[in-house]
C-alpha cells in the first residue's frame, strides 16, 4: 500500500466540534477494529427493519471527522440517509490528513455500517473535499466495487494516481466532480475532467465561480448524479418487479418492488408508485373480506389469504379468519377498536396542534391542523381542524409569523454563503429577501447586506 500523505489546504467550512452522543441521540462515535474511527449519524425515525442508502463522507487536510460531518449531517439527514465520516490517521495542524494506508479505514467504515445498520450496499456514496477528494480517487484505485458513486470537489487527480486502475473502477463507479474557479485547485479541474473522461466514467463535472469550499448547490448536484447512477440498477430491478406484476406473483413483487423503491431516481418512484397502488389495492380487498359478517367473513378471508399468498396483507387474513371461525364478532369488534383508536389519535393530534398554536408557532400550527383535516377526515375531529385552519389563515399574524420564518431561512442561506466566500450566491439571495418582503425590516436588512458585496 502506498504510504503517501495527501495534503491540499484545509476545509473553510468550520463549524467547531461538538459533542458525540450515543446512539438514537445522534452523533455517534464507532472505533474500528483495525484502528481509527469514525462518526455515524443515523437518519430520524431509524427502521433497522428498512433500507437506507450510505454517504461516506472523507474530510480535508487538517480537519476532523466531528467537524465535516456537522456539514454533511444536514443534507444526509434530509433524504433520510446513513452518514459515515471516518477519520484520517496523520496529524496535521489541528485534525488529520490522509496517507495510502487509510484505504483500509475507509473500507473498515463501510464494513461496520453494512455488519451494524441497514444500509443498502447498492447504493453507497463516497465523497471527499479537498485532501478528501485526492484520498477519495485513491479508494477508487483500489475498492471501487465498494462505493455505486464518488463525488470529488476542490481537489483532482495528480500524477500519484493510477489511471489503468481508475479505468477499471469506470466499470462500477459513476462520478461526480466540482471545483471553483477562484480555488487554486482549480489548475488541475480541466487535465482531471480529461482524464475521467478518456476512462468513460458515467459523469458529471461542473466548475462554479467560488474558492477552495464546498456549497449546498454542489451537493445537491452531487447527490442527484449519485441517484442517476443508482438509477441504472433500479431500472432493471423495477423490471423484473414488473413482470412478477404481470404473472401475479404477489408475493415475489411486493418484496420485489420494496427493494426497487430505495432511493430517489425515477426507477425508484416508479417502484414506490406501484408498491403503494398494490398495497392499496390489496388493503381494499382485505377491507372488502372483512366487511362479511360469520361463515361468509371466514370464506371470503380464506379466499383473500390463497389469493394472494405470501403477502403481508394475506398473512393477516389468515390469522383472522381463524379468529373469525372460533367467533364471529371478531370483525366487529376488530372494526370499533381500530376505529376507536384512529379516533384517539386524531384528537391527541389536534391537541398537539393547539399547543403549537398556544406557543406562537403559528406557521406550523396552520400546517398540522390542515393536516389533521386531511388525514383524520374519516374521524369527528375534521371539523374542528377545518375551522381552527379557516380562522388562522385569516390571521394577519399568522402571515407575519410566516413571512419572518421564510425571511430567517434565507438570511441564514445567505450568510452560509458568505461564510464559505461565495459571495455572489449571497447577494442574489439578499437581492431575493428584498424583493420578496417589500417595506419591512427584514428588506431593508437585506439592502444594506447586499449593498456591502
Amino acid at each position: 500500500m502506498r504510504n503517501v500523505q495527501v495534503f491540499s489546504g484545509v476545509l473553510l467550512l468550520v463549524f467547531g466540534s461538538f459533542a458525540v452522543q450515543g446512539a438514537g441521540g445522534g452523533p455517534e462515535k464507532r472505533d474500528l477494529a483495525g484502528g481509527g474511527h469514525y462518526v455515524l449519524v443515523l437518519p430520524s425515525g431509524y427502521d433497522a427493519a428498512k433500507k437506507y442508502d450510505l454517504i461516506v463522507a472523507l474530510h480535508g487536510a487538517g480537519d476532523t471527522a466531528e467537524n465535516f460531518a456537522r456539514f454533511w449531517t444536514g443534507h444526509a439527514g434530509k433524504r433520510g440517509s446513513i452518514l459515515a465520516v471516518p477519520e484520517a490517521s496523520s496529524q496535521m495542524g489541528p485534525g488529520f490528513t490522509w496517507n495510502g494506508n487509510d484505504i483500509d479505514r475507509i473500507v473498515a467504515t463501510v464494513g461496520d455500517v453494512a455488519k451494524s445498520f441497514s444500509a443498502d450496499p447498492r447504493r453507497v456514496l463516497l465523497t471527499g473535499h479537498s485532501a478528501g477528494c485526492a484520498m477519495g480517487f485513491m479508494v477508487l484505485e483500489a475498492k471501487a466495487d465498494h462505493f455505486t458513486c464518488f463525488g470529488g470537489t476542490a481537489h483532482g487527480l495528480t500524477p500519484r494516481h493510477a489511471m489503468d486502475k481508475l479505468k477499471e473502477a469506470a466499470k462500477t463507479t459513476a462520478i461526480y466532480y466540482s471545483v471553483g474557479t477562484k480555488d487554486p485547485n482549480y489548475a488541475i479541474y480541466e487535465s482531471t475532467v480529461k482524464q475521467l473522461t478518456e476512462a468513460k466514467f458515467f459523469l458529471k463535472s461542473e466548475a462554479p465561480e467560488i474558492g477552495h469550499t464546498i456549497v449546498p448547490e454542489q451537493v445537491e448536484h452531487m447527490l442527484a448524479h449519485f441517484d442517476a447512477a443508482c438509477d441504472q440498477a433500479g431500472a432493471e430491478k423495477l423490471a423484473a418487479a414488473k413482470k412478477l406484476l404481470e404473472g401475479k406473483h404477489w408475493a415475489q413483487a411486493e418484496t420485489a418492488l420494496a427493494e426497487a423503491g430505495v432511493g430517489f431516481g425515477a426507477a425508484a418512484q416508479e417502484a414506490k408508485t406501484l408498491l403503494d397502488s398494490l398495497q392499496k389495492d390489496l388493503q381494499a380487498k382485505f377491507e372488502a373480506a372483512k366487511s362479511q359478517t360469520g361463515p361468509e367473513a371466514v370464506a371470503a378471508l380464506k379466499a383473500f389469504a390463497k389469493e394472494f399468498a405470501g403477502t403481508k396483507s394475506a398473512q393477516e387474513a389468515e390469522a383472522l379468519a381463524a379468529q373469525v371461525a372460533s367467533d364471529p364478532k371478531t370483525v366487529d369488534a376488530l372494526r370499533d377498536r381500530k376505529q376507536q383508536a384512529r379516533n384517539e389519535e386524531a384528537v391527541k393530534a389536534l391537541a398537539d396542534a393547539g399547543a403549537l398554536e398556544k406557543a406562537g408557532k403559528l406557521p406550523l400550527a396552520l400546517d398540522a391542523y390542515r393536516r389533521i383535516a386531511r388525514e383524520y377526515a374519516d374521524t369527528p375531529v375534521k371539523t374542528p381542524a377545518e375551522a381552527a385552519a379557516a380562522r388562522m389563515e385569516k390571521d394577519p399574524k399568522v402571515n407575519e409569523a410566516q413571512a419572518k420564518a421564510e425571511a430567517e431561512r434565507l438570511f441564514k442561506r445567505a450568510e452560509n454563503y458568505q461564510r464559505n466566500s461565495a459571495n455572489e450566491m449571497a447577494k442574489k439571495i439578499y437581492l431575493e429577501i428584498a424583493d420578496k418582503f417589500p417595506g419591512t425590516e427584514a428588506a431593508r436588512e437585506a439592502k444594506e447586506r447586499a449593498g456591502k458585496l
